[in-house]
């Protein structure tokens, strides 16, 4: 869909949209974490950022497909850069 979306406007406004909603589901997702578990200056907005570039499937196919990580290594793999990325020490 991406690459289609450089060459119609249609695909286009659909990825953009779809990118959208993926953003606002990462933001409701870091929302349910406690402020207080959050890494001191890390705003929700850049938390979901952090999320939404780490969880891509871009990522998953550099590692995996690409790379050949198993999924169960980029699960763990993945767990822990958000959790460290995301989460005061004490918080994990």
């Amino acid at each position: 869909m991406r690459a289609a979306a450089s060459t119609d406007p249609e695909v286009a406004e659909a990825w953009q949209q779809s990118m959208a909603i993926k953003y606002q589901t990462q933001l409701a997702m870091v929302r349910a974490i406690r402020r207080t578990d959050l890494k001191p200056g890390l705003s929700y907005a850049q938390a979901a950022d952090v999320l939404w570039t780490l969880a891509s499937p871009e990522t998953y196919d550099l590692l995996v497909l690409q790379r050949g990580w198993t999924p169960a290594r980029y699960a763990g793999w993945l767990a822990d850069t958000l959790a460290a990325s995301l989460l005061r020490a004490e918080a994990r």
